[in-house]
Formats: structure tokens, C-alpha cells, sequence
């Protein structure tokens, strides 16, 4: 009886071992796919990532032109011109205050 315990025990033992080693490897073959998954999905998003930029340059770039075309076409005062304007108004109102205290 003491051998068929033996044996009972031993092949538990054998089959739990068995069942670990199966476990393990299906556990491993799992984190392989996760991790090449995980991988993968990074790589997808850094693309993405990637070309919303290259879109958001290219639209800037887009955006500028139509903005300069708008200006172009409204013939809108330069900032130039516009403190070229203010120095003169400041200078002929110096000029008329000096006049008028004489």
C-alpha cells in the first residue's frame, strides 16, 4: 500500500510539475504577444503622431499664405508705416507747440 501511495503522490507531483511547465510556457507565448502587440501599437501611435505633424506644418504653411493674400488684397497699413505716421504726428506736434509759445 506504502508503493501505490508513493506512486499516486509521485505522479501528482509529476503531473502538477507538467502542468506548471505548460502553464509557464503558454503564460510566456502570452507576454510575447502582448509585448510585440504593445509594440506595435506604440510604433502605430508614434506614425500617427508623426504625420499630424508633418499635416499641422503643412497647413500652417497654407494658412500663412492665405493670410498674406487677404493682407495683399485689403492693402492694410504696414506697422512701418504706422510708426513712421506717429513719429511725424509727434514732430509736427512738437513743432506746433513751439510755434504757438512763441
Amino acid at each position: 500500500m506504502d508503493r501505490i501511495f508513493k506512486k499516486f503522490l509521485y505522479t501528482g507531483v509529476g503531473l502538477v510539475s507538467t502542468t506548471a511547465e505548460h502553464f509557464q510556457k503558454q503564460l510566456n507565448e502570452v507576454k510575447g504577444q502582448l509585448t510585440s502587440s504593445e509594440l506595435e501599437g506604440e510604433r502605430i501611435v508614434n506614425d500617427l503622431v508623426d504625420d499630424l505633424k508633418g499635416q499641422r506644418e503643412k497647413l500652417d504653411t497654407q494658412m500663412k499664405g492665405w493670410v498674406d493674400q487677404v493682407l495683399d488684397r485689403f492693402e492694410f497699413t504696414s506697422y512701418e508705416e504706422v510708426e513712421s505716421l506717429k513719429k511725424r504726428v509727434e514732430k509736427l506736434s512738437q513743432q506746433t507747440s513751439e510755434l504757438t509759445e512763441k
